[in-house]
């Protein structure tokens, strides 16, 4: 299978932006997006560390962590609704609409707001721009987080290694989290589809035993499909090395026959 290579349209802009709401962008997975930042303009508001992070390392905890900070549903509603109709007026097309940018979306307080006010836009501007979340599946024991999930039309869900001591060099959770919550979350959502970044260096999650392990994991959440993919920019940490092609192709292979899941390569 041929890895799928990046569209080309715009330059994916700095994450601490202006605005909470930043693109179009192009993204590796989905090509042209536009890209709702729920994380302060000023620090990345994540529930892990990882080592691998493109937005740099988490340096607030949780607890410290202020929604005064956030920006708020209104907020959010104005600067969407203002990227949509520039879109709509220049590029002609209705793009979809992601929760990412720095951090772990499900993290703000108003969550369910904002995916609610966010639909009720898309609804009425922009019809068929289809929403999505990406998250870490941190918060997936909060009833609120898994209902607004299921209210979007995509969720992404961070699955990089299938083992607890893997998660906490790799991914560093900043909350009491393991592998174990995280199949058992996925299996309240109405489906999902994982997303796996893989790397090398002194955290690693290539080894034959680490991709056993993260297959039997992928196996039990049964996503519709897995993403794979590797670092793109500069990591949070100057460890960290970018799986290849080749590896990446490799890891593809091995789910898809032990368990006949698809599974799509990024480059």
């Amino acid at each position: 299978m041929t890895a799928l290579r990046k569209n080309t349209f715009t330059e994916l802009p700095r994450f601490f932006a202006e605005s909470p709401v930043y693109g179009p962008f192009n993204s590796r997975r989905y090509g042209p997006s536009l890209g709702i930042n729920l994380s302060s303009l000023k620090e990345k508001a994540c529930s892990m560390n990882c080592v691998f992070c493109e937005a740099g390392p988490t340096n607030i905890r949780l607890k410290e962590m202020k929604a005064s900070s956030l920006p708020t549903p209104e907020n959010i509603v104005e600067k969407l609704r203002i990227k949509i109709e520039h879109s709509l007026r220049t590029e002609k097309v209705q793009l979809p609409i992601h929760f990412s940018g720095a951090g772990e979306p499900t993290l703000h307080p108003y969550f369910d707001e904002i995916v609610d006010a966010v639909i009720n836009l898309r609804n009425t501007v922009t019809p068929d721009s289809p929403i999505r979340v990406f998250t870490n599946g941190t918060f997936f024991d909060q009833r609120k987080v898994i209902s607004s999930l299921n209210r979007v039309d995509e969720r992404i869900v961070k699955v990089d290694c299938g083992r607890d001591s893997t998660m906490k060099s790799l991914n560093r959770p900043l909350k009491r989290f393991t592998t174990a919550k995280l199949s058992s979350g996925c299996r309240l959502l109405k489906n999902c589809i994982t997303q796996s970044l893989f790397v090398k260096g002194p955290a690693s999650n290539l080894s034959d035993d680490e991709i056993e392990l993260w297959i039997e994991l992928i196996g039990i959440i049964k996503p519709l499909y897995s993403q794979i993919y590797s670092i793109e920019r500069q990591p949070s940490e100057p460890f960290v090395v970018e799986a290849t092609e080749d590896e990446l192709e490799m890891v593809a292979a091995k789910l898809r026959k032990r368990t006949g899941i698809e599974c799509r390569v990024f480059i």
